[in-house]
């Protein structure tokens, strides 16, 4: 498997352009990685994913000719993971340092899908934090540590009502934010259908603990 890893200068940061096909919206950030189907970027602290064939590739090629022509591009061969070993368990501060350095977290099975989402919103709470540590995100940061370590640790043990509706409070933030994110990237309709469905299950689900 082929990963496309990009190195170049600090100038170059914030100059790559994406371009939405379905409404033309203009979006830059830092380019994170980009292969044959997908391109990533991280643009205002948020991490964001996009399909090419939702792209206009003609117009960002003219947009991002001088980016490209400044960036040093190579790829790493990458052996696949062993099938049946499901993904690599991957700790919270790991993933929430990569997110903040860049690098793109891969979490591919439905599984995952609560996972993913309260790691990313982790994440985001961090960047925010690390750009202005007001006393609401900080608490909210705190509440959405807990609710992965909750997460995480409920196979394992009991959870009391009170950790339960703490979690799926945050759980319904997460997923709001992944909703949120796969429509800025134009994402395709059953994917941000199957994530509304997550959002309302969860609230359903809250709401039984009232």
């Amino acid at each position: 498997m082929l990963v496309l890893i990009l190195a170049f200068p600090l100038v170059c940061l914030a100059d790559y352009k994406i371009v939405v096909k379905k409404n033309g919206k203009i979006i830059e950030g830092k380019l994170i990685s980009e292969n044959e189907s997908s391109v990533t970027i991280m643009s205002q602290g948020t991490q964001l994913s996009y399909k090419k064939d939702t792209l206009d590739l003609e117009r960002m090629k003219k947009l991002n000719a001088d980016y490209y022509a400044a960036s040093d591009v190579r790829t790493l061969d990458i052996p696949a993971p062993v099938e049946g070993s499901g993904p690599p368990e991957t700790s919270l501060a790991d993933v929430a340092k990569q997110t903040r350095d860049g690098k793109t977290v891969s979490r591919t099975t439905a599984a995952d899908t609560n996972e993913h989402a309260l790691i990313s919103w982790v994440a985001d709470l961090e960047e925010r934090v690390k750009v202005q540590a007001t006393e609401e995100t900080q608490i909210q940061l705190s509440k959405a540590r807990k609710a992965l370590s909750y997460y995480r640790g409920q196979a394992s043990r009991p959870l009391s009502n009170s950790d339960q509706k703490l979690m799926l409070e945050q759980l319904v933030d997460a997923l709001d934010f992944e909703y949120r994110k796969e429509l800025e990237a134009g994402s395709p309709d059953e994917k941000v259908a199957a994530l509304k469905r997550k959002i309302e299950d969860t609230k359903a689900k809250l709401k039984k603990l009232d």
